[in-house]
């Protein structure tokens, strides 16, 4: 957790492969539902990032 509050979530994921490796970063904005998420080394695609929201499950 950073001082203002937003919240770092990070995942690496290592295959049978050195090429089947990736590694996932998410920040929670402090007070808002908005994330940032960026994903390196992904096989075959590159990396990517964008930003989004986070909504709650419908309760059905």
């Amino acid at each position: 957790m950073k001082k203002n509050g937003d919240v770092n979530i990070s995942l690496r994921v290592r295959g049978s492969r050195h090429n089947r490796v990736f590694e996932w970063a998410m920040t929670l904005y402090h007070d808002s539902n908005q994330c940032f998420v960026q994903v390196s080394k992904v096989y075959m695609a590159g990396s990517f990032s964008f930003k989004g929201r986070i909504l709650p499950l419908p309760e059905n």
